[in-house]
This record gives C-alpha cells, sequence and structure tokens, in this order.
C-alpha cells in the first residue's frame, strides 16, 4: 500500500464523516426551527386570547348594569 492510498482512504473517512455530522447537524436545525415556530404560534395565539379577554371585560364594565328591584312580600288582593 502506498502512502497515497492511505492519505486517500483517510481523506475520504474525514469527508464521510463530515457529511454525516453535516446531515445530523441539519436535521437539528430543522428540529430548532420547528420548535421555533410552534412556540410563537403559541405565544401568538395567547396574545390573542387575551386581547379577546380583555376587549370582553372592558365591554362588560362600560355596559349599565341593571337595577335589582327589591323582592316585597306579595300583598293580597282585595275580594269582592
Amino acid at each position: 500500500m502506498s502512502p497515497s492510498d492511505t492519505k486517500d482512504a483517510a481523506k475520504a473517512r474525514a469527508e464521510e464523516r463530515f457529511k454525516k455530522a453535516e446531515k445530523l447537524r441539519s436535521g437539528e436545525a430543522a428540529v430548532m426551527a420547528g420548535e421555533r415556530d410552534r412556540v410563537a404560534s403559541q405565544a401568538a395565539k395567547t396574545a390573542r386570547l387575551r386581547q379577546l379577554r380583555l376587549a370582553k371585560e372592558a365591554a362588560e364594565e362600560a355596559e349599565p348594569k341593571p337595577e335589582l328591584k327589591k323582592k316585597t312580600a306579595a300583598k293580597p288582593k282585595a275580594r269582592a
């Protein structure tokens, strides 16, 4: 075996390891991007629901409250 053959084999192995590691890194990046998207959409949904709740509460406060009538004892009607 000549020295160039061992260099070529070592270079091929190193390149194969590099490609494998690069593929792994790109997969992890894709997973992280998906996780970031999920977290961002959850935060947007939470903000939207909070706005709706605050608007509902503000509308309820602005609405005039009906006055409760005091219950009085029923008076018997006069019979003729």
